[in-house]
């Protein structure tokens, strides 16, 4: 959400964009309602199509193409963390020659 903020866009020096798709982050959210938050399935599927998707869609998706680098949330973080570490060290490096 931050990125589709111009004033908090602006505070950070680097912006990052983690992307799955909308069916990997549909059983994310099914899963951690039922199980940790004790909602209904059906609830938790009226709340995603009638809001969650919608502002996905209107705020999140919109403001996608702000980011400096994009992450894939669905692969080991390990390798997310590698991109990012590659990114950062990348422009320290040409902002120091």
């Amino acid at each position: 959400m931050t990125l589709s903020s111009e004033a908090l866009r602006a505070v950070g020096d680097t912006t990052i964009f983690v992307d799955a798709p909308a069916d990997i982050r549909l059983s994310r959210r099914l899963l951690r309602d039922v199980v940790e938050r004790g909602r209904s399935v059906h609830g938790v599927l009226d709340q995603y199509l009638e809001t969650v998707r919608p502002m996905h869609l209107l705020h999140v998706e919109a403001a996608r193409h702000f980011a400096e680098i994009e992450l894939d949330g669905v692969i080991p973080i390990a390798e997310s963390m590698e991109k990012l570490h590659q990114h950062i060290f990348g422009f320290l490096d040409s902002a120091n020659r």
